[in-house]
């Protein structure tokens, strides 16, 4: 089988599911072959980071509509790490805000998981398929960060595509959603969770 060497690498992704390899077009030419194990390359590598830390970035633009709304689910252990690198990063400062920007993508899903009307916004089913979604990413994640391979927990074609398509279909939920969120939640969410409508000032 063959594909067009101008094929995005992303667009690879799901054609393994029917085979392991394929031959690579350039004009008229077979120029090589790229099989699943490709898929382990830093070009692939690369994107798929890509499309996790813009997963991330939308995350905390949603979470900024009340902060500390979000914030109020984070365990005290995380939140006093968080609270310690705002101080490095703003000369002794914290707030909401700048909270936010310190903290992991395990602290992230935290609180995208524990808040309730924004977990419902979210492609997921159940709070434990969005759980076990961003347990995969982060694994994945860390693989790509410490340039280890991604095949150790993407083993397969089918399970390298649905994270891959689960990642990009959470990233086009909240591109949706995100402006809304903004624009019509700050003051609900707020009032739902007892909260001052207004931002708290840096401390």
């Amino acid at each position: 089988m063959l594909v067009p060497a101008e094929l995005p690498i992303l667009d690879l992704v799901p054609l393994f599911r029917a085979r392991h390899f394929y031959f690579v077009l350039s004009r008229n030419d077979v120029k090589h072959v790229v099989s699943f194990q490709d898929l382990d390359k830093l070009p692939v590598k690369s994107c798929v980071f890509s499309l996790v830390l813009e997963l991330e970035e939308l995350l905390i633009a949603a979470m900024l509509a009340c902060p500390s709304a979000f914030l109020s689910h984070l365990p005290s252990g995380r939140r006093k790490k968080a609270e310690h690198l705002c101080r490095q990063k703003h000369e002794g400062r914290v707030s909401p805000e700048w909270l936010l920007s310190c903290t992991t993508f395990i602290d992230k899903k935290t609180m995208a998981l524990g808040h309730g009307a924004f977990r419902a916004r979210l492609p997921f089913e159940s709070r434990s398929k969005a759980g076990s979604f961003f347990k995969r990413v982060e694994d994945v994640r860390n693989q790509i960060a410490r340039g280890e391979s991604m095949l150790s927990e993407l083993s397969t074609p089918g399970e390298f595509d649905d994270l891959v398509r689960a990642i990009s279909g959470t990233v086009a939920a909240l591109r949706r959603d995100v402006p809304v969120w903004l624009q019509t939640c700050r003051e609900e969410i707020r009032a739902s969770e007892g909260l001052s409508v207004n931002v708290a000032p840096p401390i």
